[in-house]
C-alpha cells in the first residue's frame, strides 16, 4: 500500500486512533515518546529511552503500560575503562593510538583530495560555450560500465542496488549525467593545460605506463593497442597524468580546519 494512502482498516480504527494518538502526545509532553519499539525521550527528557509500551484501545479510551525508563549514562573515562573496554593500558596509550591512526588516514588521504581539489579548480576556470554532447555522452557510457562492473564484482544489479541506495532510477541517471559533465570538463581543463605547457609524451612514458600495469610482454602489448586503435587514448591519459603532476606541484595550498568551518 502506498505510503499516506487510507486503507479500509485505518478508516474502521476512527475514535480508537484518534485516542492513541491523543495519549500519545500527552506522553511526549512529560518526556517520553513512545514507539513501535524503543523511543527517545521527547522535548522534556534527558537523553534516556523508553522501553516499549503496550496500547491497549478499549472504546474510545487506550490504556498504556509503560514497562521501565532508561537513562543513558556516560561513564567516566579512566584507565581501567580504556583497559577493558578498548584493550589499551591507559588513557595515554590510546590517545597515542588514535593520533597515530588520523596521521596515517591523513597521509593516505591528503594526497588524493589536493589532487582532486587541484583539477576541479582548474575546471572551474575553464572557458567553455557549451560541452560537445558526444564527448559528454561518451563519459556517461563510460562511468556507468564501470560502475556496472564494480557492482557485479560484488554480486550486486543495479536493480539490488538502487532500493538500497534509496534512489530512483531517475535520480541516479540524473547524478551520473552530473558526474560525467564534471568528468568531461576536467578532462578538457587537463588537456588546454597541457597544452599550454607543451606536454610531450615519449615512449618511455608510454613503456612506462604498461609496465605500471603489470603487462608482461610490453611490446606485445602495445602492437594490440595500435592494432585495436586504442594507443592514442593512452597516451591522452599520459599527458593528462603529467598535466596533474605539474598542477599538485605548483598549487599554492590553504590549511583549512573544515570541521571547525561546518560547526561555525
Amino acid at each position: 500500500t502506498p505510503v499516506g494512502t487510507p486503507t479500509a482498516d485505518s478508516r474502521r480504527l476512527g475514535m480508537q486512533t484518534t485516542a492513541a494518538l491523543a495519549v500519545l502526545a500527552l506522553v511526549t509532553n512529560v518526556g517520553v515518546a513512545l514507539t513501535g519499539g524503543t523511543g527517545g525521550l521527547g522535548a522534556g527528557g534527558a537523553g534516556g529511552t523508553a522501553q516499549a509500551a503496550d496500547v491497549t484501545p478499549t472504546g474510545d479510551t487506550v490504556e498504556v503500560t509503560v514497562k521501565g525508563i532508561k537513562v543513558r549514562n556516560t561513564p567516566e573515562l579512566t584507565d581501567e575503562l580504556v583497559k577493558s573496554d578498548f584493550g589499551f593500558d591507559s588513557i595515554d596509550a590510546m590517545r597515542d593510538a588514535i593520533k597515530l591512526e588520523i596521521e596515517q588516514d591523513k597521509a593516505s588521504r591528503l594526497p588524493a583530495e589536493k589532487e582532486n581539489r587541484c583539477v576541479a579548480a582548474l575546471a572551474e576556470r575553464l572557458q567553455l560555450e557549451e560541452m560537445d554532447a558526444d564527448y559528454e555522452q561518451s563519459v556517461f557510457e563510460e562511468l556507468g560500465q564501470n560502475f556496472l562492473s564494480n557492482l557485479a564484482a560484488r554480486g550486486m544489479t543495479l536493480d539490488t542496488w538502487l532500493p538500497a541506495s534509496g534512489l530512483t532510477m531517475e535520480q541516479f541517471i540524473g547524478d551520473l549525467h552530473k558526474q560525467a559533465n564534471d568528468v568531461a570538463r576536467e578532462s578538457l581543463a587537463l588537456d588546454a593545460l597541457a597544452r599550454e605547457l607543451k606536454i610531450e609524451v615519449t615512449e618511455d612514458d608510454v613503456n612506462a605506463e604498461f609496465e605500471k600495469a603489470g603487462v608482461k610482454d610490453v611490446e606485445a602489448s602495445k602492437a594490440e593497442f595500435i592494432a585495436d586503435g586504442r594507443m592514442p587514448a593512452v597516451r591522452e591519459s599520459i599527458r593528462r597524468s603529467k598535466a596533474v603532476d605539474h598542477l599538485v606541484e605548483n598549487a599554492k595550498v590553504t590549511e583549512v580546519d573544515e570541521t571547525a568551518k561546518d560547526a561555525e
